[in-house]
């Protein structure tokens, strides 16, 4: 991470609200699954919260946290219930329609 703001001169919470970005649209346009998504968004959080803990508040990529919970609906649901289809999909299908409207 370190890395690669130098190279594009963003900050760290930058590139997590970047790489949320391709996330959420990748996983609505059918590029990324869900698994693959939900992996990488868990595998970055970590990052996020150990910004938070040494940067403070100002480090908080509420972009990308945003797109974290929409992910993070769509693992446990209740018997019978796709979680993904119930939650993730249509909490994504908003974001990225938000995205839309903001450009």
């Amino acid at each position: 991470m370190e890395r690669w703001t130098e190279i594009v001169g963003a900050t760290r919470r930058d590139a997590y609200d970047v790489l949320a970005r391709h996330l959420a649209i990748g996983f609505h346009k059918g590029q990324f699954s869900f698994g693959f998504c939900d992996a990488l968004a868990i595998a970055v959080v970590g990052f996020v919260y150990d910004d938070f803990i040494s940067l403070g508040e100002e480090s908080w990529p509420s972009f990308f946290n945003e797109v974290y919970l929409a992910f993070d609906a769509g693992e446990v649901g209740q018997p019978g219930t796709d979680a993904v289809e119930a939650f993730a999909r249509p909490m994504i299908a908003k974001i990225v329609e938000d995205l839309a409207d903001d450009a």
